[in-house]
């Protein structure tokens, strides 16, 4: 789930449905400037160092591995994608957020006769 993130490949049953992907392709009214909201995410990652190592290093790939890879990865990187996971669902709750703001705003049908 965090392969588009890294523009690495992704599994079929792992793509984020096209409405949160422009979601977090477009900028946010509250972050800074000229960011997107996935730009965001990968700012904040490295800031708290989820995403150790530069991309030459492969620290993507911990990330981002496919099971077929048969990749060793250690309990520090199962938590950082863990944690990376919880950050994506916490920004998406801002559009489902937004969404009941709008319902909520629309003015109430009455049904007619």
């Amino acid at each position: 789930m965090l392969a588009e993130f890294f523009d690495r490949p992704t599994l079929s049953n792992s793509q984020y449905p096209a409405t949160i992907w422009i979601f977090l392709n477009e900028t946010g009214p509250s972050g800074p400037a000229g960011l997107t909201r996935k730009e965001q995410l990968l700012q904040t990652w490295v800031q708290v160092k989820r995403n150790r190592l530069p991309v030459e290093y492969g620290q993507d790939r911990c990330l981002t591995s496919q099971p077929s890879e048969n990749l060793h990865l250690t309990i520090d990187d199962f938590e950082d994608r863990g944690a990376m996971l919880q950050d994506v669902r916490a920004r998406i709750s801002y559009l489902k957020r937004d969404l009941g703001a709008l319902l909520t705003s629309l003015p109430t049908v009455h049904d007619q006769p």
